[in-house]
């Protein structure tokens, strides 16, 4: 999962405006903990929020994130998560790219690829419709 949690997690995530209650920084880690979530990390800009033009009301928060479960780590662990700098809104834009794992790949399965081209075949819908109603069952390739 990855977007605007509107939380951080610790004090070193947040720059100016009021201070945030430790119990709300709790909440958020214990809430991580409860579904089995951990953070990404991230390369990039530290903040992926802002607001205020002035020293006195400037305040910058990372409460952008990436988390996963230890399985999708397992999956996918060259997984990188980049912060964009800030334009346009007031939230970077988050980047997260899987690495080179394929998860096909990963359980030794071949990558599937549509080709529009297929449905040019007379053949195409009865395949996919036996298919359908078959399940896969690893010939499905073979009849393609």
């Amino acid at each position: 999962m990855f977007g605007d949690f509107n939380e951080i997690l610790s004090p070193e995530e947040k720059e100016g405006g009021s201070h945030r209650g430790e119990r709300q920084m709790d909440a958020f880690r214990e809430t991580l903990d409860d579904c089995a979530l951990r953070d990404l990390g991230f390369r990039g800009n530290r903040f992926t929020w802002q607001r205020g033009k002035s020293i006195r009301t400037f305040v910058r928060e990372r409460l952008d994130r990436a988390v996963a479960t230890e399985c999708w780590c397992e999956l996918f662990p060259r997984a990188e998560v980049f912060n964009s700098p800030i334009y346009a809104s007031d939230h970077a834009t988050l980047i997260i790219k899987g690495g080179d794992d394929n998860v096909d790949v990963l359980r030794g399965r071949k990558q599937f690829i549509f080709k529009p081209f297929w449905l040019s075949d007379a053949g195409c819908a009865e395949v996919v419709s036996e298919a359908w109603q078959e399940g896969t069952r690893g010939d499905v390739e073979e009849r393609v």
